[in-house]
């Protein structure tokens, strides 16, 4: 990460790994807040699979909602 070696002063939305990594770094000062961020994942509805309705259906049905809030963190 860039802050280590000095490159910069300040960072906004690191990834969730990165701020456990700094968080008690001596050099750093870190806070974390919730976020009205929103995330989307998108179908390309006029290319296969997903311009049959079912394609959709099996994607959809297939996302581990769990596994996206554990990789997104907390405020997701």
């Amino acid at each position: 990460m860039a802050g280590l070696n000095g490159q910069y002063q300040t960072s906004e939305r690191p990834e969730p790994e990165q701020f456990e990594s700094v968080k008690n770094h001596p050099n750093f000062v870190a806070s974390s807040s919730l976020s009205c961020e929103h995330k989307y994942l998108y179908f390309r509805c006029n290319k296969p699979p997903f311009d049959d309705v079912r394609g959709r259906l099996a994607a959809v049905h297939a996302i581990d909602r769990d596994q996206i809030l554990e990789l997104l963190g907390e405020s997701a």
